[in-house]
């Protein structure tokens, strides 16, 4: 099997467990991250918050140290971030960081992860960067948004397969990314055509109804007291996000409406109205394994195009 370097990926500059603990001892707080959510719909347009940072944290790949010199690699810790860690099957955010002073100089972020409540901002630094510096931090928005897009719509398709070929239907897996979507979910066996079908019809009648998208935290057993709520098994923070569909989360948890809908848990970031996603094809569905299948979706243009190309819809 290749390593990481053979294979022309870039391992990653994850903190290790001494760093961690160093970093705990340290008293250097938790990432505050709860700006990946605070966006809003302005005429038709998401505008997403401007965030200024302090560096708490330089991680070389080895040991936590004070400074980075130029084109270093290193994991960026911050007091807080807008940015997205890749975590619950969603890519990371891209963008880049500014540093106080250096306006005209952008350290690129190359990938954002998780590790022991800290979001490490991977760099390649083009000029030295210091424990206390200023930063501001740049979010690609097309990016993100495209992100946002394919996770709403794979909460959609949850919900579509459900509905079409009944409540046996488990969500055993999914990944988004900006160009498309992965969804893997248990079935008896490989889906006809027409039941394909039904499901992006279904899906299409939600985008188009432009549902509103509601998201709210709240204590992991309150939240799994709520009917109809779909999950994955993996361990969940508590509380935990909770995002519906038409119906309001305070709705469902107070037991008052019956009305069907997609409720899931989950810490991904998600458009406020279906609309946006304008178009579902689901460009292929095999099984991976007896009881397992896969299908993979492209939203917006990419689906307008793939749309008039049948032959692609149905890979078994």
């Amino acid at each position: 099997m290749l390593s990481e370097q053979q294979a022309g990926v870039r391992p990653r500059l994850l903190p290790d467990v001494l760093s961690l603990a160093e970093l705990q001892r340290s008293g250097v707080p938790h990432t505050d991250d709860t700006l990946k959510y605070r966006y809003r719909l302005e005429n038709g347009r998401y505008v997403f918050p401007a965030c200024r940072a302090t560096v708490l944290a330089l991680y070389d790949g080895e040991a936590l140290v004070p400074e980075v010199s130029e084109a270093q690699r290193c994991g960026v810790i911050l007091d807080r971030t807008c940015f997205y860690s890749e975590q619950g099957g969603q890519s990371h955010d891209q963008g880049y960081l500014i540093r106080g002073g250096l306006e005209d100089v952008l350290y690129s972020v190359e990938a954002v992860i998780r590790a022991g409540g800290y979001v490490v901002h991977q760099v390649t630094v083009p000029d030295l960067l210091k424990t206390g510096d200023q930063v501001q931090l740049h979010l690609n928005e097309a990016h993100r948004l495209s992100c946002m897009v394919k996770h709403t719509a794979t909460h959609i398709l949850n919900f579509a397969l459900r509905k079409v070929l009944g409540p046996s239907v488990q969500q055993r897996g999914s990944h988004i990314s900006a160009d498309h979507l992965r969804f893997d979910f248990s079935v008896k066996g490989s889906l006809s055509s027409s039941q394909l079908q039904q499901v992006e019809t279904c899906v299409n009648e939600i985008i188009s109804a432009n549902l509103v998208v509601h998201s709210s935290e709240v204590p992991l057993q309150k939240a799994r007291t709520i009917q109809g709520l779909r999950t994955v098994d993996e361990i969940y923070p508590d509380p935990v996000r909770v995002v519906s569909f038409e119906v309001p989360v305070s709705e469902l948890l107070d037991g008052g409406s019956v009305r069907e809908t997609s409720v899931e848990l989950c810490c991904g970031t998600h458009l406020l109205q279906t609309s946006t996603i304008e178009d579902l094809v689901i460009i292929s569905e095999k099984q991976l394994v007896k009881g397992i299948s896969r299908i993979i979706a492209v939203t917006g243009q990419d689906a307008v195009q793939v749309g008039s190309h049948t032959t692609l819809r149905h890979h078994t």
